[in-house]
């Protein structure tokens, strides 16, 4: 009687970390790269645990009956297949903006309520009488120069409280000055110049700004809180001058306005 040897029978298995098709790696979440594998070592690697990502596939629900480590069609090691249909590309998660470029919202009310007055100025020059005109145009040359005077010392603010000695930035000690120096002398300039002066130093300031926030010295938010202003602020003075309050010559000395 003839004794039957068994035969060999080769049960496929697949290479340590390697997922079918569709299935995603118990690791983050990520598809699988090219082949349907996992890398062997780095973040991918099945050891590492990780939360899943929002928005990626180690959030969708598994397949209902997908075996653990077969040698079928299912997942290996635990893996979760994608039950979305064939072709379905996976949804990124919310746009998150990057850390500290957010303007806080205490900074960007008080600025928009900082450029009311330039506005209201503006809307004088051209609706109101020659009197009032003339008053509000006065009012925007001297809120102006409070402005930047203000913005002068936000700077020496930036300069004085950057770590590191103060020597060797007399340089930017000294461009922090300059605003309060261009404000005073708007003060004393006829109407018509001062208006123009002060516009064109807050559009000098602008490029203050940019210095320090290139340097590191003002937050990563200070230019998206500063451009919108400046535009708005500078256009409102350049319609006050463009007034028929500016540009007929109908100033009075400022001892008849006190008298008034």
């Amino acid at each position: 009687m003839s004794r039957r040897h068994p035969v060999p029978v080769r049960v496929a298995r697949r290479p340590l970390g390697e997922q079918p098709a569709g299935c995603y790696g118990p690791a983050d979440g990520r598809p699988p790269g090219a082949g349907g594998t996992w890398p062997a070592t780095g973040e991918g690697h099945r050891d590492r645990p990780s939360l899943p990502r929002p928005g990626t596939a180690s959030a969708l629900p598994a397949h209902p009956g997908v075996g653990r480590g077969d040698a079928g069609g299912g997942c290996a090691d635990g893996g979760i297949a994608d039950a979305r249909p064939p072709g379905t590309p996976l949804q990124p998660g919310p746009a998150v903006k990057p850390a500290g470029l957010a303007v806080p919202s205490a900074a960007a009310w008080l600025t928009a309520a900082g450029a009311l007055p330039f506005l209201a100025g503006a809307a004088l020059a051209w609706l109101a009488g020659p009197l009032p005109g003339e008053l509000a145009v006065r009012a925007m040359i001297a809120y102006g120069a409070v402005i930047l005077s203000f913005i002068g010392g936000i700077h020496w603010g930036f300069v004085t409280s950057a770590p590191g000695p103060l020597k060797g930035r007399w340089g930017l000690l000294s461009a922090a000055t300059l605003p309060a120096l261009l404000a005073w002398g708007a003060l004393l300039l006829a109407p018509e110049r001062g208006i123009a002066a002060v516009a064109a130093g807050l559009t000098a300031v602008l490029l203050l700004d940019r210095w320090a926030w290139v340097r590191g010295l003002a937050p990563r938010w200070w230019m998206r809180l500063r451009i919108p202003v400046t535009a708005v602020v500078v256009g409102a003075l350049v319609a006050a001058a463009a007034s028929p309050t500016v540009s007929t010559p109908r100033f009075t000395p400022a001892a008849a306005l006190i008298e008034v």
